[in-house]
């Protein structure tokens, strides 16, 4: 895992993403996959561009998506399923979902 910050002044948000045992484990995976693409801008009221869906396939029936939002504001983002890459999902395939943090 690279971190590119001088983890001597790592803010609390940092520590719990980048300690978190369940986020590691998805970076880690084995063998490697590449790190993820953007998928869409999900227009949350908020700047142009602010709120984000990336996608990163885990294996053959799983992949793991982030919402980002990089907005001072709490804005909410909604995970479209049959917009996400890798799987053929459409709005109407049950999914399993595990929220890491």
């Amino acid at each position: 895992l690279l971190v590119a910050t001088d983890i001597r002044n790592m803010t609390d948000i940092m520590n719990k993403i980048l300690l978190n045992t369940e986020i590691i484990a998805v970076n880690q995976i084995d063998p490697p996959t590449p790190a993820g693409n953007l998928v869409y801008y999900w227009d949350c009221n908020g700047p142009k561009d602010t709120c984000q869906v990336w996608a990163r396939m885990i294996n053959d029936s799983s992949i793991a998506v982030a919402a980002i939002n990089i907005d001072d504001s709490k804005h909410g983002i909604t995970i479209e399923f049959d917009k996400l890459p890798y799987m053929g999902w459409n709005s109407n395939t049950p999914v399993q979902v595990r929220v890491l943090w």
